[in-house]
């Protein structure tokens, strides 16, 4: 594996970039800044002036309720397998209908163990499965395919 980015073993994440690795890689996105810039450009003033317009409009016909009501869809929990069953209860109380769910690859031997506490919360949740990686299935792209 290219050694040009060494990890930190204590915060196990890269070293920051050098100033020069940095230089190095923006040359080759040069296309891709430009098509930003573009981008940016053209839908920027466009996005604003409807975010204004929107805002007046909706300003004096939102209710308190509404907005109330958005807030409490909006707010989710992260859950995890090692908290145990007692999660399932704090969900309910709580009436949080958004969840995330941190799977980590170097645990797939419990990958079944994770579905069933996924099933547990129940069908009227919305699920986040985020899967974290580790140091050796980031070097290793073998043992992450499989």
């Amino acid at each position: 594996m290219d050694n040009r980015f060494p990890w930190d073993s204590h915060s196990d994440q890269p070293y920051i970039l050098k100033r020069e690795d940095k230089k190095a890689l923006r040359k080759g996105h040069k296309l891709a800044f430009i098509k930003l810039l573009m981008t940016n450009l053209i839908f920027f003033p466009y996005l604003f002036l409807k975010f204004l317009l929107k805002s007046k409009k909706t300003k004096n016909d939102e209710s308190h309720y509404n907005y109330n009501q958005r807030a409490k869809d909006s707010i989710g929990l992260c859950v995890n397998l090692d908290k145990g069953e007692a999660q399932y209860e704090l969900i309910n109380e709580l009436n949080v209908k958004s969840l995330q769910i941190r799977v980590f690859l170097n645990d797939m031997d419990n990958i079944d163990d994770y579905l069933n506490f996924a099933k547990g919360f129940g069908e009227d949740k919305e699920l986040l499965i985020t899967i974290i990686q580790d140091r050796e299935h980031i070097e290793n792209h073998e043992l992450l395919k499989e």
